[in-house]
C-alpha cells in the first residue's frame, strides 16, 4: 500500500527576516530538534544531513546506524542510495553535452532509434530529448521502467526492444503535458549512450562528477563494495512493534538507471548545492558554466502537484519549482525506494541548501521533511521555533501512526481471503517466459505457499488473491502485485504480472 502524505504544517518555510542566525546556536538547535523527533517517531533507522549557505557547509549531523546488524553508524562518509534525486545530475550532464554539440536537445525520438518503427500516434518524429528531459513526452512504458528499476533483467539489445514493443501513448497526459515518470529518463541514458559510445554512469562521472569532486558519488553501486565505502543498508519500521527490518531488496548495477541510480554521501551533496546556490561555482572556480545551471533551475513547464504544504508549480531540468506558503520557491529533488529516501532542496532567495537522507522510505521522508524545513526556518529567522515544532511533531507522529493503523488494517483484510486456485499448488510451479523482459520462476516449497522469482526481484511466501487462478506477491516490499495465471482445458499455460504476459516454458 502506498503511503499517502496528509501532513500540513502551516508555518514551515517562513521568510522572515531577523539579526543573523549564529550557526553555533543553529549547530546546537538542530541537533537537538532531529534528536527529539527522531525519539518521538520511534525512529532506529539511519540518518544523515547537510545545510549549506552561501558557499559553504555550515553543518553535517549523522543519526542511526547505516548497518544495525553490524553495528555500523552513519556518518558524513556514508554512501546513500539517492533515487529520483538523481534526475537532476542525469539533466545537467545531458545539458554539458548539448553544449558541446555532442547532444541535440531538438532532436527527434524517431531520429534517434531509426531501426524502431514506432506507431505514428506514439508521435516519435516530434518528441525530442527536451521533452524527455521536462516529462512532457506524452508516452509510457511501465516494462522499461519496471525491468530498469526492480528486475534487471536487460541488455542494451534488450531494452531496444522493450522500447519498441510496450511504448504506449499516455492517455491521461497527453504529448506537451507534463507527467513525472522515469521513462523519459531512462530513453535519454539509451541516446546518451548511443551517442557518446560510453556507459551512461561513466557520462556522469566525466561530466559532472569528477569536475564537482564528488570523490565518493558513483552511478555503479558496486563501487562501494570496490572502494570500501561504507554503504547505508534498507530498512523499514512498518510494523506492530515499529521494530527495524532489512529489506531482502537491494540495488545492484543492473538496477542502477538514469532516472533513480547514484549514491552519494552528504559531503559530497554539500558541494553540489554550492555549485546550485553559486551559479556553478566552488572553491573559487567555475566548474560548470554559470548558464547552464541557471538554465537547469529554470521553469520549463508548468506542473500542478503538492506535497506536503508545497505546490509544485513547475519543472526545469531535473528539478523541480514549488512554491512555500510564503511565496518563496524551493527548487528541489527528492527521490524514494524501499529503504531509502533522499530531499535535496535549496532555496537561491535566501542561498541556503539542505540535503537529507534515510535508509528508511515510508516514515523517513516524514523526518527527512520536517529535518529540513527546521533549518530552512531556523535560517530566515522564525520565531517561536520551540513550540512551533513541537506541535508539528505531535501532528505528524499522529498522522503517522493512523497511516500504519490503515497498512495494518488492510494486512488483515487481506488475511480473511481464501484461495482461489483451481488446481493444486504444484500445478503452477515452473518457468514462465518473456522475451525480452525474462523468466519468471515460480516454485512451490511447501505444500501451501507460493513463491515467485524475476531477475533481482524474489517474493515472500504469495497470499490469496480475489480473482480466479490468481495470488498477490510482494516482489516490491511493501507493493503487492496480482499474478494471474491461465489455465486452459485444466493445464496451466501462461501467467501475467504487471501487465506482462509471459508463457509457460514446458
Amino acid at each position: 500500500m502506498k503511503k499517502t502524505l496528509l501532513l500540513i504544517l502551516p508555518f514551515l518555510f517562513l521568510a522572515q527576516c531577523g539579526p543573523e542566525v549564529q550557526y553555533t546556536d543553529f549547530r546546537r538547535d538542530i541537533e537537538a530538534f532531529i534528536r527529539r523527533a527522531m525519539e518521538k517517531m520511534s525512529a532506529k533507522y539511519g540518518l544523515a544531513i547537510t545545510v549549506v549557505k552561501d558557499d559553504h557547509m555550515i553543518y553535517e549531523g549523522c543519526f542511526g546506524p547505516a548497518d544495525a546488524e553490524n553495528n555500523i553508524p552513519v556518518t558524513p562518509e556514508t554512501d546513500f542510495y539517492i533515487a529520483s534525486s538523481t534526475k537532476s545530475f542525469t539533466a545537467l550532464a545531458t545539458l554539458i553535452l548539448a553544449k558541446q554539440e555532442k547532444l541535440d536537445l531538438n532532436r527527434t525520438l524517431a531520429s534517434y532509434f531509426p531501426e524502431i518503427s514506432f506507431a505514428p500516434e506514439l508521435k516519435a518524429d516530434s518528441i525530442t530529448v527536451y521533452h524527455l528531459l521536462t516529462h512532457t513526452a506524452g508516452l509510457e512504458n511501465d516494462p522499461l521502467v519496471f525491468t530498469t528499476a526492480y528486475t534487471g533483467n536487460h541488455t542494451p539489445e534488450k531494452l531496444l526492444r522493450i522500447l519498441a514493443d510496450f511504448t504506449r501513448v499516455d492517455e491521461q497526459h497527453p504529448f506537451h503535458q507534463f507527467a513525472y515518470t522515469n521513462f523519459g529518463y531512462v530513453v535519454i541514458s539509451m541516446i546518451l549512450e548511443r551517442e557518446v559510445k560510453k556507459p551512461w554512469q561513466d557520462i556522469l562521472a566525466e561530466t559532472v562528477f569528477k569536475p564537482l569532486g564528488m570523490n565518493q558519488t558513483s552511478a555503479y553501486i558496486s563501487d562501494a563494495k570496490r572502494y570500501g565505502w561504507p554503504l547505508a543498508l534498507p530498512y523499514t519500521q512498518v510494523n506492530k512493534e515499529k521494530r527495524l527490518e532489512r529489506i531482502p531488496l537491494v540495488k545492484k548495477d543492473n538496477t542502477m538507471h538514469a532516472a533513480g541510480g547514484m549514491i552519494t554521501t552528504i559531503e559530497n551533496l554539500s558541494r553540489w548545492l554550492v555549485v546550485q546556490l553559486n551559479q556553478g561555482q566552488i572553491d573559487g572556480r567555475q566548474v560548470f558554466p554559470a548558464g547552464l545551471i541557471s538554465r537547469a533551475q529554470t521553469a520549463q513547464v508548468s506542473q500542478d502537484r503538492k506535497y506536503f504544504n508545497m505546490h509544485r508549480f513547475a519543472y526545469g531540468y531535473g528539478w523541480n519549482l514549488a512554491s512555500t506558503i510564503t511565496g518563496d520557491t524551493l527548487i528541489h529533488h527528492f527521490g524514494g525506494y524501499p529503504g531509502a529516501h533522499a530531499q535535496v532542496s535549496f532555496m537561491p532567495r535566501y542561498k541556503t541548501g539542505i540535503a537529507v537522507l534515510a535508509n528508511e522510505n515510508s516514515q523517513g521522508q516524514d523526518l527527512a521533511w520536517l529535518a529540513a524545513s527546521y533549518a530552512f526556518d531556523y535560517l530566515a529567522g522564525r520565531q517561536g521555533m520551540d513550540s512551533v515544532y513541537a506541535a508539528a511533531l505531535d501532528s505528524t507522529r499522529e498522522q503517522n501512526d493512523r497511516w500504519l493503523e490503515r497498512v495494518f488494517a488492510h494486512q488483515a483484510d487481506r488475511s480473511r481471503r481464501i484461495w482461489q486456485l483451481k488446481l493444486p499448488f504444484a500445478a503452477y510451479i515452473g518457468r514462465y517466459f518473456n522475451d525480452p523482459m525474462g523468466e519468471l520462476i515460480v516454485t512451490n516449497p511447501s505444500d501451501s505457499v507460493l513463491m515467485a522469482e524475476l531477475g533481482n526481484l524474489k517474493s515472500e511466501a504469495a497470499e490469496p488473491y480475489t480473482q480466479p487462478n490468481s495470488i498477490r506477491v510482494e516482489m516490491i516490499p511493501g507493493s503487492g502485485s496480482v499474478l494471474h495465471f491461465q489455465v486452459e482445458e485444466g493445464r496451466v499455460t501462461g501467467a501475467e504480472l504487471e501487465g506482462m504476459e509471459f508463457r509457460r516454458v514446458p
